[in-house]
């Protein structure tokens, strides 16, 4: 059965107010946990600044296996990015960040159209719409 983000629960996680690299102002980042009925899906982390709406949020997703002794290649990160002038989100590269040996950095090209993009995307919704820190970046 397909994951839908309305039966997916955020565990909120952290929550940083660092100050930012260009400006000095406020850039926020958090992080949390995703759940389903079923039991445990992943982590993420979200990092944006209200100082800069012209710079998008970025959201790293890590999920599958990460238990210990788990393989990378049963460990999968993606990165989106949330634009609040759009209202809507890009799936990134990450291929190029990973080392491999840790986890399976995803591509936009090994999500869109996969059979993983439903789940992704439910994890992807379920965050943004449950975690009460993201509320500013709500119209």
């Amino acid at each position: 059965m397909t994951q839908v983000w309305e039966q997916i629960t955020v565990l909120e996680g952290d929550h940083e107010q660092i100050p930012c690299d260009c400006c000095g102002k406020t850039t926020t980042k958090i992080s949390g946990d995703i759940e389903s009925p079923n039991g445990w899906l992943g982590f993420y982390f979200v990092r944006f600044s209200g100082a800069h709406p012209e710079h998008p949020a970025v959201f790293r997703i890590a999920t599958g296996d990460w238990s210990d002794g788990a393989l990378a290649e049963n460990r999968w990160v993606f990165d989106l990015e949330y634009d609040v002038g759009t209202e809507g989100f890009r799936v990134l590269d990450t291929k190029s960040q990973g080392d491999g040996a840790s986890a399976t950095y995803l591509d936009r090209a090994d999500i869109v159209g996969s059979s993983f993009a439903p789940e992704a995307f439910a994890m992807v919704d379920a965050i943004f719409m449950k975690d009460t820190r993201l509320a500013e970046l709500h119209r």
